[in-house]
């Protein structure tokens, strides 16, 4: 879990990095049309920062996939995905298109949150059991 978290971290460091300092470069790839470079700057640069805790909301369900706990694994999964994910995205949606961007920073905290007292109970029960 140690490795795969210091690995995950670094690969999306550096992703957060792209998309922090150079997110309309990367869009220009794809458009050159100014509302979306400046919509897609905007989101890239709120998207970027999940990129560091999603590493962590979507380890721990693999986690707990490889040690057959398959419900807190799944749990996790539907977490972020169906009841974060769809209704937040809803609600900052309601208050501004720049607002939804922050969707995906705050489910990637809660998952890994979730995801990590999830981790730490079971690391504690597996050293009381052994």
């Amino acid at each position: 879990m140690k490795v795969s978290t210091i690995f995950g971290l670094a690969l999306m460091a550096i992703g957060t990095l792209c998309f922090e300092l150079i997110p309309r470069e990367m869009l220009s790839l794809f458009t050159d049309d100014s509302s979306v470079l400046d919509i897609g700057t905007w989101a890239f640069r709120c998207i970027g920062w999940s990129f560091l805790p999603m590493v962590l909301s979507l380890t721990y369900p693999v986690y707990f996939e490889a040690i057959d706990r398959v419900l807190a694994s799944s749990m996790l999964t539907i977490l972020r995905t169906v009841v974060l994910f769809v209704p937040l995205g809803y609600l900052f949606s309601r208050y501004s298109l720049e607002a939804f961007w922050f969707t995906f920073l705050v489910t990637e905290i809660i998952t890994a949150s979730a995801g990590a007292v999830m981790y730490y109970r079971e690391k504690r029960q597996a050293a009381k059991a052994g």
